[in-house]
């Protein structure tokens, strides 16, 4: 069954709690989740796996949800990935204007398929 896009807080014990972490994480973005002064960022869930990361941040322009992913995301998956980071705004700063930006640690074009 397939698992919906979910945003991780950040230390979450699904990233935390365990010995293995290969089902949900590989190493080479472990490295990038969790930084070399101790800090795990928000991540981003793709069919259970973590598929990038989320920075939120506040101003006078209102709460912008910046998602970066690792890997290519099918054109369907990425409005669900919006989806999921306005819901995360609007839960944490309601009465915001809210703005989602996607972007790629590495260039490629999305694909039609997962």
């Amino acid at each position: 069954m397939p698992a919906p896009v979910r945003i991780l807080a950040p230390f979450d014990s699904v990233l935390l709690s365990h010995a293995d972490r290969s089902r949900v994480i590989d190493d080479e973005h472990r490295r990038v989740l969790f930084t070399v002064n101790g800090i795990v960022k928000p991540a981003l869930l793709v069919d259970g796996e973590v598929a990038g990361h989320v920075a939120v941040s506040v101003g006078r322009a209102g709460a912008v949800a910046e998602v970066t992913g690792f890997r290519p995301l099918a054109k369907r998956v990425l409005s669900e990935v919006e989806a999921e980071a306005r819901r995360l705004l609007e839960f944490a700063h309601p009465g915001l204007d809210h703005d989602v930006r996607i972007c790629w640690s590495r260039p490629h074009i999305a694909a039609d398929t997962p």
